[in-house]
């Protein structure tokens, strides 16, 4: 049986932390939309995937502004690396996908025709914004340093998130999955032990 791992919150959630945790522990690899897009578009001119092609240049500028990449190039390139990566490991780990309606609904799609409805588990991170707005101006940027840590691009992406998660809750996937909700309380060590008790259930 193949686990896909889906963790889902808004952005300073925690989401890629925990996600980088529970990797060390189960051996999943960890597929953060961003790294991933950064992979797929840096350094090139143009992107094609099932007979449709992108500027690569233009997508990296969307991406770095907090603004989303088209949907459905985001999709394609996902689900190309989640069968990728379930071909030669036990499971996966998600991190930021499904971020949109649209990208669920195809989501949900590639899930059924793959037949691993049955193998998702989504970790849901309850934080409340302030304090998400919090570690990503503060702590995350004093430890990163992220070009895109600024308030201007948590206010977009926060936006967006808050447009989207009440659909996103309703879609195939989210909707019939199993869910664990996590409110990241305590240390980073308690949280990430708390979603492995959690997972354990699974």
């Amino acid at each position: 049986m193949k686990r896909i791992i889906l963790f889902h919150g808004g952005p300073g959630s925690g989401k890629s932390t925990h996600a980088q945790n529970l990797s060390q522990i189960k051996g999943y690899p960890v597929l953060d939309t961003s790294l991933v897009l950064n992979k797929w578009l840096d350094g090139k001119e143009e992107i094609t995937i099932d007979g449709h092609t992108w500027s690569a240049s233009e997508q990296k500028k969307l991406k770095d502004s907090g603004t989303l990449c088209d949907w459905y190039l985001v999709c394609a390139i996902m689900q190309e690396e989640i069968k990728h990566y379930l071909s030669c490991n036990s499971g996966v780990i998600l991190c930021g996908f499904p971020r949109t309606c649209e990208q669920a609904q195809v989501f949900g799609q590639f899930v059924l025709e793959e037949n691993l409805l049955e193998d998702i588990v989504v970790i849901s991170m309850d934080l409340d914004q302030e304090t998400r707005k919090q570690r990503i101006l503060v702590n995350r940027k004093q430890e990163e340093n992220r070009v895109d840590d600024t308030l201007e691009i948590f206010q977009r992406r926060e936006e967006t998130y808050q447009k989207e998660q009440n659909c996103l809750a309703t879609c195939l996937v989210l909707n019939q999955a199993d869910k664990i909700s996590i409110a990241p309380s305590g240390t980073t060590q308690e949280t990430s032990q708390a979603i492995i008790v959690a997972l354990a259930n699974f």
